[in-house]
């Protein structure tokens, strides 16, 4: 209808941003298109966003006194009762439109209510694939490598969402002390975990700072949002900006990818933008500039900032960020041995993160029968790893 949208997709995943008024004319075309190739859309998974206020959008232009709503609100319902349906409670198929969010790439997009809902629920479905785990398994080896490759990691994706839907308020100074809705139920489940694994009855602080440092750095590596949710937001809009500025890479042997401008101009204004993301990026741009940026930069022009955003690869800086966290997490350690001696801890710290054990535990490849360690053995050496009474 002569609007400009944004599509998006990712293998069967189709997302549209599109004016109210193209909803119906782009969804029919789509149909008519797709369906003779053999993509059909599942209507009672496609879903209407209309408004992220708990409130119908069709309604409201039907309530309008301007005829253009009226026309607006009749193609937009038909368009919901077409493609975006929900069985009721006798099973017969409504005309849904969602009013308040929806889940993009697994992400929630909406209002601070549903996302926080949808944060906190995954967490829960996390929670009970986690006690699945331990029922449903013996061996305890194993049990850890699935709790942390699959439980834990799948969840690292909502990082970034956890901090975008927090207050600004909220934002702490420094980067690595982070406490979002996602925090204290992530801290429960790694705790409650081992100690299942480690039969602990109360797992103590040090044993979950050392879970929580990196395996490159002598730990478990069990990723916790209070000191990886903030860098998963500044990398993933670092990405962002660098897109929308330079292109999309795709090989050594092709040109960049230039993104259509309906997308990259909603970053021309990263530097004054209110939106909360660019916010977020703002604050914590000079910590993450000055942590990643290498001092021997040949592009001495350019200023800290923007060597960060568009001459620093990701890898550089999840290097940097781990470095720094993992020593935060010392320091706490190095106090929390000085406020216990019985620990013993300052005087063996090199000794517990020796890296060496951790790749022993967490990352050798178990089709080697060699590398799989019986469960006597391996519970002596996780509790040896954590400081736990043997």
């Amino acid at each position: 209808m002569g609007t400009l949208g944004i599509i998006l997709a990712y293998v069967d995943d189709c997302n549209a941003l599109l004016a109210l008024e193209d909803v119906e004319p782009f969804l029919d075309k789509f149909k008519h298109i797709a369906e003779p190739l053999g993509a059909i859309m599942n209507t009672e998974k496609t879903r209407i966003l209309t408004s992220t206020n708990d409130s119908s959008t069709v309604q409201h232009l039907l309530a309008s006194k301007n005829i253009h709503d009226h026309i607006i609100a009749s193609s937009l319902h038909r368009a919901i009762s077409n493609y975006s349906r929900k069985p009721d409670s006798n099973k017969v198929l409504q005309p849904y439109e969602v009013t308040d969010g929806l889940r993009v790439l697994g992400a929630p997009i909406g209002s601070p209510t549903f996302c926080t809902n949808f944060l906190l629920s995954t967490l829960d479905n996390a929670q009970t694939d986690a006690n699945k785990i331990i029922s449903g398994l013996t061996d305890i080896q194993t049990k850890l490598r699935i709790f942390s490759t699959c439980t834990v990691h799948k969840l690292t994706h909502l990082f970034a969402s956890d901090v975008y839907n927090s207050p600004i308020s909220t934002l702490p100074d420094k980067w690595f002390v982070w406490n979002g809705s996602l925090n204290n139920g992530f801290t429960t489940m790694i705790n409650s975990f081992l100690e299942h694994i480690t039969q602990t009855s109360k797992l103590p602080i040090h044993s979950h700072l050392i879970a929580t440092i990196s395996t490159q750095q002598g730990g478990l590596g069990l990723q916790h949002p209070l000191r990886t949710a903030i860098p998963s937001a500044i990398l993933s809009t670092k990405r962002c900006l660098q897109f929308a500025t330079e292109g999309i890479w795709l090989s050594n042997n092709k040109p960049l990818v230039n993104l259509p401008p309906a997308i990259s101009s909603l970053y021309s204004d990263w530097e004054t933008s209110s939106l909360t993301q660019l916010v977020v990026f703002r604050k914590y741009l000079p910590d993450f500039a000055s942590l990643c940026v290498s001092e021997t930069s040949s592009d001495t022009d350019a200023s800290p900032n923007n060597q960060f955003i568009y001459n620093t690869s990701v890898k550089r800086c999840r290097h940097h960020i781990k470095l720094h966290a993992s020593e935060a997490i010392r320091e706490i350690l190095r106090y929390e041995a000085n406020q216990n001696p019985s620990l013993e801890l300052e005087t063996r710290l090199d000794g517990v993160l020796d890296v060496r054990t951790s790749l022993a535990l967490q990352t050798m490849s178990r089709q080697h029968l060699a590398n799989r360690i019986k469960n006597e053995n391996f519970q002596v050496a996780i509790k040896c790893k954590l400081r736990l009474p043997l």
